[in-house]
Parts: C-alpha cells; sequence; structure tokens
C-alpha cells in the first residue's frame, strides 16, 4: 500500500531526475557549440542577420564557457549591417540561448533542495535579490559585458522567476548591449 509519504518521495525523485536530465542536456549543448565554434560562425556568418540571430543564439547557449570567438565574429559582421536591426536580431537570439542557464537554474531547484545549510543560505539570498527587482536585475546584468550573467540565469531559474519575464528582460538588455557593441563596431573602423 502506498503511503502519502511514498507517493511524496517518488515524486521528489522524480522531479530530481527531471532536473538532472536538464542539467546534462545545458552542459552537453554547452560542450557541442564550444567544439564547433569555428564551424558555426563560418557557416552562418554568411547568412547576414539570420546568421547573427544563430550565432547569437548559440554562443550564449554556453553555460560557464568563453563566447569571445562569437563575439568577434559577430562585430566583424555587424559593421556591414545597420546597427539598430543587429542589435535587436543579436539580443534575441542570445537571450533565448540564455535560456540554458535559466533552464540548469529549475533543473537545480529541487537538487539544491536537499543540499546543505549553505547551499540553502545562497539559494536564499540570490532568491531575495531576484525577488526585490528581478527584471530590472536581468535587464541590468543582461545589457553590460558580464561574464556572469549565466549565474544570473541560474539564479532566476532557482528562484522559479517566469520564463517570460526572464525573456523579455533579457532581450531588452541584450538588445542595448548589441546595438552599443555594433556602434562601437562601426566607431572602430572609421578610426583604421
Amino acid at each position: 500500500m502506498r503511503t502519502t509519504r511514498n507517493v511524496t518521495q517518488e515524486k521528489n525523485m522524480q522531479t530530481q531526475k527531471v532536473g538532472i536530465m536538464e542539467i546534462i542536456a545545458a552542459i552537453t549543448i554547452s560542450l557541442i557549440v564550444i567544439y564547433y565554434s569555428s564551424q558555426i560562425t563560418s557557416f552562418f556568418g554568411q547568412f547576414s542577420y539570420v546568421g547573427i540571430f544563430f550565432i547569437s543564439l548559440f554562443a550564449h547557449a554556453t553555460i560557464l564557457f568563453p563566447t569571445a570567438p562569437f563575439q568577434f565574429a559577430m562585430i566583424s559582421i555587424a559593421i556591414n549591417l545597420d546597427p539598430i536591426l543587429f542589435g535587436i536580431v543579436a539580443g534575441v537570439g542570445s537571450a533565448i540561448g540564455e535560456l540554458s542557464g535559466y533552464a540548469v537554474g529549475l533543473g537545480s531547484q529541487d537538487l539544491l533542495k536537499t543540499r546543505n545549510k549553505i547551499a540553502k543560505y545562497i539559494i536564499k539570498i540570490q532568491k531575495s535579490i531576484l525577488d526585490y527587482h528581478p527584471g530590472l536585475a536581468i535587464f541590468i546584468l543582461s545589457a553590460i559585458p558580464n561574464p556572469f550573467f549565466d549565474f544570473a540565469g541560474i539564479f532566476a531559474g532557482i528562484a522559479k522567476m517566469k520564463w517570460q519575464e526572464f525573456l523579455f528582460w533579457c532581450i531588452a538588455g541584450r538588445t542595448i548591449r548589441y546595438i552599443l557593441i555594433a556602434y562601437f563596431g562601426l566607431w572602430v573602423l572609421a578610426q583604421i
């Protein structure tokens, strides 16, 4: 006979399995993108705005890996495109790519519940920061060049921020970031 406790334990185990699968999928995608980065850049680089979208998406689908090769490729393509449209396309692509970090956060939510007190305390602090002004935090952190933005996405997932809200604020911040990057590329080109 199944008791309420057994049903709860089975549900928790199932949730943990899904969380582990989300984390493994995100890490696998990251490793594939890093391994094939030069092929991705050279293939999609020839397709103008569509290429920018996919390069940006793949560059930001990685978790905790540097994306500098992608960034340089995007700047070299941006100098031949409209900076505003470039920023919008790259912003949308990168924000969608950042959902991988968000998914890791969602997946680790239940895994981290069973960990030690220090982990619970860190999660509580991050959650309280995101609870205070989550949209503003994601907007600012995504707009500035920030190698630690993956952590913001992970913590947004842990805090169970709505994915639509995360995506909206990330698109807004990244669009501004990439418009500025495009104008910077044009300025550098004019100096040469």
